[in-house]
């Protein structure tokens, strides 16, 4: 039963600036806690601190106005107070523990961020000092190798004593060579190490002498340095001896300030920090010597030293041994706690060492600390005051979420059921008993039983024993493995043997557990039967072609895919597989018939033409020569043009040809000649009834005969 209530204006007041405090301080503390995680820019930060702010004034008016109106219109039964009272303090108290635990875990969290942050930027920052160093050593190593390898400057120099000429133009080369390369200065060495020039009259550094030994015996650049010259300034001098070919080789030495570009690019920091520093350093003896001038130090390169008997960074990182790009903890020259990244610089005796105060990482921390301090109070204060409105609105929400769910759930049922019995394959589930307790509509119609009859049934209940069997135990071999089996069954039913392609496997219910058997049967009946039809064409026409006295052949890319036996036999060969795996038909074509064989199945694989009808001579493998008749037709095999056909081995049937000729030819010319003498011989008879005729006319007396018939001929 509900009563309206009536509030003091007091408590009214208290309620709404209560929560009017909470809001606005909600809104401080998370604009803060988005930035010190996201560690963005605040213009980027506008958009997203805003729509923060809104969805805050948003979730703080509904909750307002949800308590007042559980204040107003809902009437709490006074006896229940206390127990509440009980169970909300100790619900409290194991959120604000949890809450509590969340806050150190973050502002642990947030110190082990930080330190993998500066870890990471101060290996980045290692690396790419690392490279500038090698690169710029390098340029310099190359520039000295030019020299070295020049011809021009050895055919100069061995005029050195001789002509002045060439001496002044060697050495114009070689200052000039400093201006573009940019070196300080260079000095020009006897073989024996004496000084022949140098352009800034820098005489050689006492401890050059070894250095110049091993440049002569390994004829390669050396360095040596860097140290400080005569004139006070930093010199690091790349060593090249001359390709001489006759007599001793000089040397070139080219003398670089690093101050102009090597410690400047040290000195600079990609990412702008109040302490971070870089540091090349070597170990000299039982000290180690400051190449570059130390950030904060105001004592000029190489003239810093300290003992490597004191316990400083850069004693630790000759001392240790430790894994590449692991971060050292210590002290640095000005005695300040740092942490920093060591690393050996290739080919050389430096060391790089780039490190960062420990107080520049851990202030920044400290003032995420108390604000993640801040923001765990607010949530503290927030979560009391939530919690009273989600106790009251408990049972109501869990209410409406039961009936949502059950709604979802019977919709899903319906939408299962539909497609389901919609389906034209048999859907079913199986209990783990093996006791059907879904089928669809297909699955009934196949077994020619009702829906309502076949649950409740077990495979043993429907099919024969055997296939009843087979069915249960690769229902079994899914649930047990936890998979899904696909496979083909064959049963009997009512109308007939039907073949199936069944998907089975096991049915978890919400929590993860198998509760039975899930499965999808497709009818393909009439596909394996078309299979077994296609199968059964397909071995005809195997055989066909198998045993066919024809070559059968299939040409693509201009090599044999396929051949018959026939086709093998025609060529004398007892494998077809080996003239498969040959592939090539040029040795199957006499030299005459080469190109012009080539150039038509060329055409016909082109699709230039579409069908090719020639003869050929062939070679056989005992390289006697047949005739072939070709045949061929371009197809698609595949994706990719081919030629089809057969050929025919013709040798017998020109032979009988040509017989046939000769004999007709032969025949004609005896009918020649034949109606040549029956030509004569009728002449002969024509001419003797003329005779006749005349002999008789001339026993009559009064007959007279033309002269000209009495003296002709008579054959």
């Amino acid at each position: 039963m509900h009563r309206e209530l009536k509030l003091p204006l007091t408590r009214i007041l208290k309620t709404v600036l209560s929560y009017s405090a909470m809001a606005v301080l909600g809104m401080i503390l998370s604009s803060k806690m988005i930035e010190m995680l996201l560690a963005a820019r605040s213009s980027e930060l506008e958009p997203l601190s805003l729509l923060k702010d809104s969805l805050m004034m948003l979730a703080c008016i509904l909750l307002l106005g949800l308590v007042w109106q559980q204040l107003l219109h809902r009437d709490i039964p006074r006896n229940n107070l206390s127990g509440y009272g009980k169970k909300l303090g100790g619900l409290f108290s194991v959120l604000a523990a949890f809450i509590l635990i969340f806050s150190v875990a973050s502002i642990i969290y947030r110190v082990n961020t930080a330190e993998e942050i500066h870890e990471a930027r101060m290996q980045a920052i290692v690396d790419l000092k690392m490279r500038q160093i090698s690169d710029w050593l390098k340029e310099r190593e190359g520039d000295a190798a030019l020299l070295q390898t020049s011809d021009i400057n050895a055919a100069l120099y061995q005029h050195w004593h001789t002509d002045p000429g060439k001496k002044t133009l060697l050495l114009q080369r070689l200052e000039q060579f400093n201006k573009i390369k940019g070196f300080q200065a260079s000095s020009l060495l006897d073989s024996e190490g004496n000084l022949l020039w140098s352009s800034a009259q820098l005489p050689p550094h006492p401890a050059l002498q070894i250095t110049l030994q091993q440049a002569i015996r390994t004829q390669k650049i050396q360095r040596f340095g860097p140290y400080l010259n005569t004139l006070g300034q930093p010199s690091l001098d790349f060593i090249a001896p001359l390709n001489i070919k006759d007599g001793p080789a000089p040397f070139i030495i080219l003398h670089s300030n690093p101050a102009n570009w090597l410690f400047p690019a040290l000195e600079t920091q990609p990412v702008p920090s109040q302490t971070s520093d870089t540091v090349l350093f070597r170990q000299e003896g039982d000290q180690i010597l400051f190449l570059n001038k130390p950030r904060f130090s105001k004592e000029p390169a190489l003239t810093t030293k300290i003992a490597i008997s004191k316990p400083l960074l850069a004693s630790r990182f000759l001392s240790n041994k430790l894994p590449f790009n692991a971060m050292l903890r210590g002290r640095d020259y000005r005695n300040e706690k740092v942490m920093g990244i060591g690393r050996a610089v290739p080919d050389t005796d430096w060391y790089l060492i780039c490190k960062m105060d420990q107080s520049e990482i851990y202030d920044e921390i400290i003032k995420d600390a108390i604000w993640i301090s801040l923001v765990g109070l607010l949530a503290l204060f927030m979560a009391r005051a939530s919690y009273v409105m989600l106790r009251q609105q408990e049972q109501l929400v869990l209410a409406a979420n039961a009936r949502q769910l059950q709604n979802e759930r019977s919709q899903a049922v319906k939408l299962f059921s539909n497609i389901a019995d919609n389906s034209e394959d048999a859907i079913f589930a199986k209990d783990m008993q093996g006791r059907y307790i879904l089928i669809n509509r297909a699955a009934s119609r196949f077994v020619a039983q009702s829906v309502s009859d076949l649950l409740g049934k077990s495979d043993h209940d429907i099919f024969p024993p055997e296939q009843a069997e087979m069915l249960v135990k690769t229902g079994r071999i899914a649930i047990d493995n936890g998979i899904v089996l696909t496979q083909e069954e064959t049963l009997d039913l009512p109308d007939g043997q039907h073949v199936f392609l069944a998907t089975k496997g096991p049915l978890y219910d919400e929590k993860g557990k198998i509760i039975g058997l899930f499965g999808v049967s497709r009818d393909i009946t009439e596909r394996k039967q078309a299979e077994i039809v296609l199968r059964e064409n397909e071995e005809r026409f195997r055989a066909i072609v198998e045993q066919s006295l024809a070559g059968i052949y299939i040409i693509q890319r201009h090599r044999l895919n396929y051949v018959n036996p026939g086709f093998a036999r025609i060529f004398a060969w007892d494998d077809a597989d080996t003239l498969i795996n040959m592939g090539d038909i040029g040795h199957l074509i006499s030299a005459e018939d080469q190109e012009r064989v080539h150039q038509l199945i060329r055409l016909a694989e082109s699709g230039e033409i579409s069908d090719v009808h020639f003869y050929f001579t062939g070679v056989r493998q005992d390289h006697e020569l047949i005739d072939i008749e070709f045949y061929g037709r371009k197809v698609d095999d595949k994706g990719h043009p081919a030629l089809i056909g057969l050929i025919l081995d013709i040798t017998e049937r020109k032979s009988v040809e040509q017989t046939l000729t000769q004999q007709s030819e032969e025949l004609r010319q005896r009918n020649a000649e034949l109606e040549r003498f029956n030509a004569a011989m009728v002449d002969r008879e024509l001419d003797m009834i003329e005779l006749k005729r005349q002999i008789k006319a001339l026993s009559h007396p009064n007959t007279t005969i033309p002269s000209d018939d009495l003296s002709g001929t008579t054959p």
